[in-house]
């Protein structure tokens, strides 16, 4: 309807385009979980490696067991990936260089690492065009981001509203 009545006022935006380097990220995978997980890459959100356990990962929201019952994780494998890294802050947290991935270790008593949360991060671009009204539209209108970097909150605030 707009672009019949005022196409002035139609915002062309540019396609959203969703990054997948999920590649190295893989490879520090033991080779049979990584391979598994090649055909999953766009929906695969998390891996989870725990010692003693089967390995797991997250795609599209549901939990997909991987590798057959006796596929347990090993101590040598958690620690390859581990090595990979290159080590872990204080808050058992790392990442890869110019990545939007985040590894997460968990510790025994003894601080080794027993356990470890492999996210994959993707950057979107492309996605200002879904707000770009509010950005340059009204300057009686205010948007105000909240949550922790990467939360993905925008509440739209209306001067009345929000004074």
């Amino acid at each position: 309807l707009l672009l019949e009545m005022r196409p002035s006022d139609m915002m062309h935006s540019t396609p959203l385009k969703v990054s997948n380097e999920t590649e190295t990220l893989l490879k520090m995978l033991p080779a049979d979980l990584s391979q598994t997980l090649h055909e999953h890459t766009h929906q695969l959100s998390d891996v989870v490696l725990d010692k003693g356990r089967r390995p797991h990962a997250w795609i599209s929201g549901n939990r997909l067991l991987l590798g057959d019952e006796a596929r347990l994780v090993k101590q040598d494998e958690i620690n390859a990936v581990v090595e990979e890294l290159g080590g872990f802050g204080s808050d058992n947290r790392a990442g890869l260089e110019r990545q939007l991935h985040r590894i997460s270790a968990i510790r025994n008593r003894e601080s080794d690492i027993i356990g470890l949360t492999l996210r994959f991060g993707r950057h979107v671009s492309g996605n200002t065009g879904i707000i770009s009204d509010l950005l340059f539209g009204d300057t009686t209108k205010s948007i105000l981001f909240l949550g922790e970097p990467g939360a993905g909150y925008v509440w739209c605030c209306w001067e009345s509203a929000c004074s």
